[in-house]
């Protein structure tokens, strides 16, 4: 069997990590991506894949600017990851509300 060896390694196959790796893929780089075991814990895990837009670039406009074409670019994201797998990642980009009770 002949194997390629790839060009990029990303360690870590949370939201992040995969998305890059297909993004590469899709450029034409040869790519492996290395994850741990089912129940580590990780950050994709731990906020559910959210994604906010709230605070982030506050102090910095360009950064600001960045994070909102991103969040614009989530709903073509989430087909084009429906259409390679078959599965509907339910994306629901409604808002949210945090409430806090103390100080």
């Amino acid at each position: 069997m002949y194997q390629r060896t790839p060009e990029i390694t990303i360690i870590g196959g949370g939201l992040v990590g995969l998305s890059v790796a297909l993004g590469l893929l899709k450029a034409g780089q040869r790519v492996c991506v290395l994850d741990g075991a089912d129940n580590d814990a990780r950050a994709s895990q731990g906020n559910f894949g959210l994604i906010w837009g709230q605070g982030k670039g506050w102090d910095f406009a360009p950064y600001a600017n960045w994070t909102m074409d991103a969040l614009a670019a989530w709903p073509a994201f989430a087909k084009q990851l429906q259409d390679l797998s078959g599965i509907d990642v339910a994306l629901d980009q409604s808002g949210g509300y945090e409430f806090f009770t103390d100080p």
